[in-house]
């Protein structure tokens, strides 16, 4: 009677403090503070893992989830929180309040996706109610858990719920069923290599034998069993195990064995507070001793027998007042809370009449903002459209100067061309027209092969020109049309200049001029020595036109800041200095006879102009009229 209200006092207590404070947490600082489902959840696996081992420690930490699962109405922990505090309890054999918080998680898990937890807590309620002689009850949870396992397929919570099913057989003597579910927990705990399990198992299997009176199976099943609880230290089971051994050799009549594994169950039992399983195990030395004929012995045990009993009541009387004490602070805590959670409640009221009236300010600031923002923005649509109409007047300004200065270019270039045709027309016209002569004459026989031959040495001049002008109104025309393409790279320019000695051979050998060249051979430029190559051609053609007989002409180079400049020094008759600003510019180029007479367009130095620009380059010439001669100069990149 004493523990029926005990038991019914904490569950009352229990029940009260959790409907009376919903949201009552465990200090001031967890009231207001954020609190992690994911945390919750973790600590909630924790007391699970620990529970048979540290008892104590699970049972803080399920109240803690308990508390601030509550606080946040998170169903998912307060039902973890509460199946764990019914798993401790249940472990320290407080059956009625291991029910009263089983079936609190159940309620709360039904509500969540949590079908796991949900399963072992239904396992947990068959299993304490069994052992509360709740038979039916406790199957009709088992069945719940079988279920749900089943769906979920796990054959490690197959393997337990199968044990405890096997279980239940066993408490109703249907010892045929005990021993299928058994055996389909032993295939589902191998399946899995779950060591407790497999243990467990045997130790169902060795019950069934003993209630079948099969005691050499049963001996062999338990021996199993205890072999492997010793790999995983189960004290628990191994307490157990222990007197159903004694029990099967007291059976046997194997007595003096019975009573040395009566004594070590009872030595395990107190080093856990299994007090049941000793009670049971003394009882079942004294009857050893009574078939010893030991009566001395026999009445000394049953003395200890009773004092352990009554020993037994006044602990479990203690530890009833240690839980309700217990309970109790937990809630005065929890009271304490509701009154921390009221002052907060009633600073929240505050802080909402405070938060209205800024509320309100606010909404007045922002009217008053918006009308100055509608004000200024339509100023600054004002503003913008006045800039935009300034910017398209400049724009169309701008357009205008440009199109303008485009027909002068088209002028300026049609001015040009119609040069460039007059000049072409003549200066291609003659040579063709002498050559042609020069031809028919010799095929008349008018002309000897010797004279044929004088006449085309002096030819050779007026035909490399011609080449010349033609290759450069060809290179001209295709950079005003279409672009020439530019393929820079690494060379040397000394290179490039050595070149004109083999290009100018004869021209220089008739005005029995000297080529000189001077360029280092460690500048190196980057640009295209194509381009570059007529470039350089144009030059030198124009100083051997207008140098003297027995003059020089000299190619040299010098590098200073990043670039290379490259000089053309002749000692011709020079320009003047108006005419030398006239070369580079297509509305003012002009052309005039060379020493000997040669002819040109004029049109090679516009194009060199444009080829070195392609390339990144300047240039330009300094000149003195007379025989002090011209100097044209061109700078490239250095590399």
């Amino acid at each position: 009677m004493m523990k029926f209200f005990w038991a019914t006092a904490l569950s009352s207590i229990l029940c009260y403090s959790l409907k009376a404070q919903p949201n009552a947490n465990q200090d001031e600082e967890l009231v207001v503070g954020k609190v992690d489902t994911g945390w919750l959840n973790h600590q909630a696996t924790i007391a699970q893992d620990i529970y048979l081992q540290n008892p104590d420690t699970a049972m803080a930490i399920a109240k803690r989830v308990l508390i601030l699962s509550r606080k946040i109405d998170y169903d998912e922990g307060i039902g973890l929180g509460f199946s764990v505090m019914g798993q401790v309890y249940w472990a320290q054999a407080y059956n009625s309040i291991s029910l009263f918080c089983l079936q609190q998680a159940a309620t709360y898990l039904e509500k969540t996706n949590l079908l796991a937890e949900r399963a072992r807590c239904y396992r947990m309620l068959g299993r304490v109610n069994i052992d509360a002689g709740k038979i039916e009850t406790g199957w009709a949870y088992l069945q719940r858990a079988r279920r749900i396992s089943t769906g979920i397929g796990s054959p490690k919570m197959l393997a337990r719920v199968n044990s405890e099913i096997a279980r239940y057989y066993i408490a109703v003597k249907q010892l045929d069923n005990a021993w299928e579910y058994a055996q389909q927990a032993m295939q589902y705990s191998v399946a899995v290599n779950d060591t407790v399990e497999m243990a467990i198992s045997y130790s169902r299997m060795g019950s069934i034998m003993v209630n079948s009176g099969n005691y050499d199976a049963a001996k062999n099943y338990y021996d199993t069993s205890f072999l492997l609880n010793g790999r995983i230290g189960n004290k628990r089971l191994q307490c157990v195990l222990m007197y159903e051994i004694a029990a099967l050799q007291y059976s046997n009549n194997l007595l003096p064995q019975a009573v040395e594994s009566a004594t070590a169950a009872i030595a395990t039992a107190d080093s856990i507070g299994m007090y049941k399983v000793k009670l049971l195990t003394m009882e079942l030395m004294a009857n050893c001793w009574a078939k010893l004929d030991s009566s001395q012995k026999r009445i000394s045990m049953l003395q200890q027998l009773n004092r352990v009993r009554d020993s037994i009541d006044r602990v479990e009387d203690e530890n009833s007042f240690n839980l309700l004490d217990e309970y109790l602070s937990l809630n005065r805590r929890l009271g304490e809370m509701e009154r921390v959670s009221g002052a907060l409640a009633s600073k929240k009221e505050v802080v909402k009449y405070q938060r209205g009236i800024i509320t309100t300010l606010v909404l007045f600031v922002l009217l008053l903002g918006g009308g100055l923002a509608a004000v200024y923005y339509y100023y600054r649509q004002k503003k913008k459209l006045s800039t935009d109409l300034l910017v398209k007047q400049q724009a169309i300004l701008e357009q205008n100067e440009t199109i303008e200065k485009q027909s002068q270019k088209l002028q300026e270039l049609n001015q040009l061309k119609n040069k460039l045709f007059a000049v072409i027309s003549h200066d291609l016209r003659t040579p063709v027209s002498n050559l042609k002569m020069m031809l028919d004459f010799f095929r008349r026989g008018l002309l000897t092969h010797e004279e044929m031959e004088d006449v085309m040495q002096k030819m050779v001049p007026l035909i490399d020109g011609t080449d010349l002008t033609l290759t450069n109104l060809l290179n001209w025309a295709t950079s005003q049309m279409n672009g020439l393409k530019v393929r820079p790279k690494r060379f040397c320019v000394y290179d490039t200049a050595a070149e004109m000695k083999l290009v100018f051979e004869y021209a220089l050998a008739c005005k029995k001029l000297e080529l000189h060249n001077q360029v280092s051979t460690t500048d190196f430029v980057f640009a295209d020595p194509a381009l570059i190559m007529i470039v350089l051609r144009n030059i030198v053609s124009n100083a051997v036109k207008f140098s003297f007989e027995q003059g020089s002409i000299t190619i040299s180079s010098e590098s200073r800041d990043g670039r290379v400049y490259i000089f053309v020094q002749d000692n011709g008759k020079g320009i003047a200095e108006d005419d030398a600003k006239k070369l580079f510019k297509e509305a003012t180029h002009f052309t005039s006879a060379g020493t000997s007479g040669e002819k040109g367009t004029g049109l090679g130095l516009l194009l060199c102009r444009d080829l070195i620009l392609l390339n990144s380059g300047e240039i330009d010439v300094a000149s003195t009229p007379g025989k002090k001669g011209s100097t044209f100069w061109f700078s490239l990149p250095q590399c």
